[in-house]
């Protein structure tokens, strides 16, 4: 399976944090998460993100005033995100970095993290930001496991 993390780089220290969260659920459930992360300059951008969110099954977006900002992810990520939800059902999950107008967005998207009271919370909330990034991670393996009927395996060769 695979998936696409949509951020803005200003968030770039932000999406490296959560990227140490996705790694486990990745080898758990089979999941290659991609993002433009590592993408040099002079490369094809616009055609090698297209071609990530056209072959993922699961989309995570970090949600933040940046990416809000950005004409690229507004104006082409989240409009082909959208429509591989609705075309083919497509999970997608939004973690909310900063306080925002994420709920314009995200519609009916899952978003994360919630804190004990199920209030959402944004990362740069939480007093441990690795807490709120490893309660999103939680929330979105419950996520995988509901909407793709899968179980996580084992990983680390653990029996």
């Amino acid at each position: 399976m695979q998936g696409f993390v949509s951020y803005s780089h200003d968030d770039q220290k932000a999406c490296g944090e959560l990227r140490k969260h996705l790694r486990p659920l990745g080898d758990a459930f089979g999941i290659q998460f991609h993002s433009d992360h590592g993408n040099r300059i002079g490369q094809d951008f616009d055609a090698k993100i297209r071609k990530m969110i056209a072959d993922a099954q699961l989309h995570v977006i970090l949600f933040s005033t940046n990416l809000l900002w950005s004409d690229y992810i507004m104006e082409t990520e989240l409009p082909l995100i959208h429509g591989k939800k609705r075309d083919k059902g497509d999970l997608v999950l939004g973690i909310v970095l900063d306080h925002c107008a994420w709920e314009l967005v995200a519609g009916s998207w899952v978003v994360a993290p919630l804190d004990d009271d199920l209030r959402l919370r944004p990362i740069k909330g939480w007093r441990d930001r690795n807490l709120g990034f490893s309660t999103a991670r939680k929330q979105l393996q419950k996520s995988i496991e509901d909407h793709f009927g899968v179980q996580p395996k084992l990983i680390g060769g653990a029996a």
